[in-house]
Parts: C-alpha cells; sequence; structure tokens
C-alpha cells in the first residue's frame, strides 16, 4: 500500500510513490488497499432507504443519496379515497378522501 520500495545502487532502498486507491468515484464507495492484495474495491453507499414511494438513486456531482418522494408512486387508482401523498419517512399517507355528499355539491338541496 505504500508502494513498492527501489533499491538504488548508491542511496540503498527508496520508497516509490504509495498506491492511489481511490478513483474519487462516490457512487461506488471508497476504495482501501490491501497490504497483500492492494487495492480493493469499496462498498457503494446504500440506496434504497425503504421508503417505497421515494425514487431512490446516487448524485455524484453532489456524492449524496438522494430519495426523492413521487406521490404519483403512492396512486391507488381510488378517486373518490384522495389522493395519497408520498412521505420521506412514513411512506404513503393518505389525504382527505373526497366528499361525495349531495349537500357537499353547491346548488344541491
Amino acid at each position: 500500500c505504500n508502494g513498492a520500495d527501489i533499491c538504488h545502487v548508491t542511496f540503498d532502498c527508496q520508497p516509490k510513490q504509495p498506491l492511489n486507491c481511490s478513483d474519487g468515484v462516490f457512487c461506488n464507495g471508497d476504495e482501501g488497499c490491501d497490504a497483500v492484495l492492494g487495492c480493493q474495491a469499496g462498498t457503494a453507499p446504500v440506496i434504497d432507504d425503504g421508503v417505497m414511494c421515494t425514487d431512490d438513486s446516487c448524485d455524484e456531482v453532489g456524492d449524496v443519496v438522494v430519495n426523492t418522494p413521487v406521490n404519483a408512486n403512492c396512486d391507488d387508482g381510488d378517486v373518490c379515497n384522495g389522493a395519497d401523498i408520498c412521505h420521506v419517512t412514513f411512506d404513503c399517507q393518505p389525504k382527505q378522501p373526497l366528499n361525495c355528499s349531495d349537500a357537499a355539491r353547491p346548488g344541491s338541496r
């Protein structure tokens, strides 16, 4: 990991440059160096937050994991029970159902 030493005729053993195992790519994890095996791949960050309604991705530019709530991922297709919303921690959450009673419509008696 600290580089292969070289033998110099006058100056004896001289160190070379250490191995640079980092590729600078956040989304594939921090690489490391094993004394026997050399550079080793890193462990990628956990992308999936376990919340079903979020779209999960890795942002290489910002070096962050992004979990974007998407309300459409909660749509159960039933307009009468209201539009569900995606909460980044609590997953799909119901909104107020539609009030379809005659008293709720303007002009009804």
